[in-house]
């Protein structure tokens, strides 16, 4: 298990395009990925963005702090957009405006999440 220091924000494709499936596919991966790392408030923290049209935080970097707990939130997660669009860069604005920059750290990681691909869009900030 690794305990590095960083965040991780996952943006979660929640267009209605989006099948039961694919939305179950993309929260088991989220869940085999912090099961890698300790979560704390000293080590990795993960927060959630799901977006379609409009971009909303279904939890900070701060709520969960905890593997357990985490991965309690994320099995959770629920489809919630009946729009058929997807705004990535309304995603990104929430995510720097209000998820990023509440601690130092020496590195950040935006995973997209979307038709049960995953994308890296910031190796590190």
């Amino acid at each position: 298990m690794c305990t590095v220091t960083f965040d991780v924000v996952f943006a979660l494709d929640d267009c209605n395009n989006i099948q039961a499936d694919g939305w179950s596919h993309m929260k088991d991966l989220m869940s085999q990925f912090v099961d890698h790392f300790t979560v704390s408030p000293s080590h990795v923290r993960v927060g959630v963005v799901q977006y379609s049209d409009k971009a909303f935080i279904s939890f900070n970097l701060n709520t969960y702090r905890t593997r357990i707990a985490l991965k309690t939130a994320i099995s959770g997660l629920r489809q919630m957009s009946r729009s058929a669009e997807r705004n990535l860069a309304h995603a990104l604005q929430v995510t720097l405006s209000e998820l990023l920059g509440q601690r130092q750290v020496t590195q950040v990681r935006l995973l997209t999440m979307t038709c049960c691909c995953l994308f890296s869009l910031w190796p590190f900030l």
